[in-house]
């Protein structure tokens, strides 16, 4: 499936209202794509994600295993091009997603170069992973004090 998305991060560090503030945002950019709105030029205009608010939102296609179970689920949901989604939940933050087509399933065979593409996508998530459990530690071993003090 090939999707646009936009996006509201949502990081788990996040106060309560902060959440609040981002749920009522992909809310109002739901609410808008349902009364018509231009996708692209909403994503342009609203989604947090750097790398694909230039392109109006559109991340390509998704694959297992390289987007969040829930992102992946959710645009499989999606059967006609031009459907929008509800809002996903992920570990990012709060997505709408567009399909933009849908290839049907085909058998790619094993050769090299497919052995190469597999070899870099477990590398890719292994380094993500890494990324994301060192960022944890850090998180874990400093000390933050907000100044000037709040009482």
């Amino acid at each position: 499936m090939r999707v646009a998305h936009i996006l509201a991060i949502v990081d788990a560090d996040f106060s309560a209202a902060k959440k609040s503030k981002a749920r009522q945002k992909i809310e109002k950019v739901l609410g808008d794509l349902k009364a018509g709105k231009d996708f692209a030029a909403l994503a342009t205009a609203e989604s947090e994600d750097e790398g694909s608010r230039a392109r109006g939102g559109d991340v390509g296609f998704v694959r297992p295993n390289e987007w969040p179970d829930e992102f992946v689920a959710a645009a499989n949901a999606l059967k006609n091009k031009g459907d929008l989604s509800g809002i996903v939940e992920t570990r990012f933050g709060l997505h709408v997603l567009k399909l933009i087509d849908r290839l049907p399933p085909h058998v790619i065979p094993f050769d090299d170069k497919l052995k190469v593409e597999i070899v870099t996508r477990l590398d890719h998530r292994r380094q993500e992973e890494a990324s994301l459990q060192y960022v944890e530690a850090l998180k874990k071993k400093a000390q933050i004090q907000i100044w000037p003090p709040t009482n």
